[in-house]
């Protein structure tokens, strides 16, 4: 390829683990000056995954290409710019008919030339491949945590706790306040409703005030019942539940005949003014004999 060419070099890390950006970008600068080019950019995304179409470093760069002012892209691997094959065949697209080229420090193609667009199909084959088996062992992960009763989020659901293996077990303290709410919940009619009468009575989210969002999660989560569901799996275990299924179905047919409450999707003006709303309410409340 000729010499004298602007060139933009793209970096990407989504894990700390990785190649850093650093390293990307020092081993692309070296390929460029290899080659005679001027570097015009220097354009990177960390810790951000490949799959996302957001990555701020990548839309400039496909700006770039789009508006020709860069005549060559360089990146330490095709996987750091491109992790399905339909991506990586939209944009190669756009680079043929902007007369941009695209060179891999670590994989041997250039896109000027025919062999280099074979074997950049190719190397799009095995990168979507490596991506779907990628998908396949997380799969497989989730199965098997979630069959083993195993928590895969970053805080145990209200109810319970992890051991240090990841393994949920029943709180009992939150237990009672979460069969009070099942039991609760229709008579109070409402999310919002609950919140209010859960923080009067002096019930607390783990230190925290109740509020729609923290009551709906408790409400409708199955693992009360002992299904856990991770990523469409689930897996049934009796020592998780806490309410009998009749009892949650009933919860549920309660929620769907309040909707027109307007009180289960929260708003931040909701969560903010749960106490200013209710005031008069819970003055009712202060006068009801507690179930």
């Amino acid at each position: 390829m000729a010499p004298n060419l602007d060139a933009a070099s793209y970096a990407r890390t989504s894990t700390p683990q990785q190649q850093s950006c650093d390293t990307q970008q020092a081993l692309c600068r070296k390929l460029i000056d290899e080659r005679g080019w001027h570097q015009s950019f220097k354009l990177q995304d960390e810790g951000e995954k490949g799959a996302s179409p957001d990555r701020p470093g990548y839309k400039r760069l496909m700006e770039l290409v789009e508006d020709q002012r860069i005549q060559v892209v360089v990146t330490w691997k095709l996987d750091r710019m491109f992790r399905s094959l339909k991506e990586a065949s939209t944009a190669q697209e756009v680079f043929q008919q902007c007369k941009v080229a695209l060179v891999s420090y670590t994989e041997p193609f250039d896109t000027t030339t025919s062999i280099g667009r074979f074997v950049f199909g190719f190397l799009v084959n095995v990168a979507a491949f490596e991506t779907d088996l990628i998908k396949e062992r997380a799969l497989l992960g989730y199965e098997r945590r979630t069959r083993e009763g195993k928590w895969t989020g970053s805080r145990a659901p209200f109810g319970y706790r992890c051991d240090d293996a990841g393994r949920l077990a029943v709180v009992e303290e939150e237990r009672s306040v979460v069969t009070l709410m099942h039991r609760t919940y229709g008579r109070v009619k409402g999310d919002l409703q609950l919140a209010a009468w859960l923080n009067a009575r002096g019930y607390a989210h783990r230190s925290e005030k109740w509020n729609t969002d923290r009551v709906r999660r408790v409400l409708t989560n199955p693992i009360s019942i002992g299904d856990l569901t991770t990523r469409g799996i689930m897996a049934h275990h009796d020592h998780l539940a806490i309410v009998s299924r009749p009892r949650f179905q009933q919860t549920q047919r309660q929620r769907t005949d309040l909707l027109h409450l307007g009180t289960h999707l929260p708003s931040q003006q909701r969560l903010e003014s749960v106490d200013r709303v209710f005031d008069a309410y819970l003055e009712d409340l202060r006068h009801e004999v507690d179930p």
